[in-house]
């Protein structure tokens, strides 16, 4: 009996600045839009995932507004962003890297001066499991 293939450990990476056209989303099945309970957006977002169909938005008087996940965004479909060209800008700033020190040398590239590079992270490193 053959043993279960292994699930990719990969750690998830805030960019600081949108980043699209790139290979970052071919292979890894919706690792991070199953990763989250929500994400904030904004109202101009807020009105574009609500003319996209979006089931799960949630309006705030006092707050960011948001999209509820609830790990599983309802746009993911076969492990593909159904609104990949118009998702929101946390989406595009999202990456995800393996967990085998890639996380970490850009962890240590965001401790000094900015090179430039796209894929400094900003906010989180987070351990994701792909599908």
């Amino acid at each position: 009996m053959p043993f279960p293939r292994r699930k990719t450990k990969l750690h998830g990476i805030l960019l600081e600045h949108p980043s699209d056209g790139d290979e970052r989303c071919q292979a890894c099945g919706g690792a991070c839009c199953r990763s989250f309970s929500d994400v904030e957006v904004t109202w101009e977002e807020f009105q574009r995932l609500r003319s996209l169909g979006a089931r799960g938005l949630q309006l705030s008087l006092s707050g960011p507004h948001r999209l509820i996940i609830d790990y599983n965004c309802e746009f993911l479909i076969e492990g593909r962003c159904s609104i990949y060209a118009a998702r929101p800008e946390i989406c595009r700033r999202f990456t995800c890297a393996e967990a085998s020190g890639t996380a970490k040398a850009h962890q240590n590239e965001s401790d000094g001066p900015s090179t430039g590079s796209p894929y400094r992270p900003a906010v989180i490193d987070q351990p994701l499991i792909a599908p």
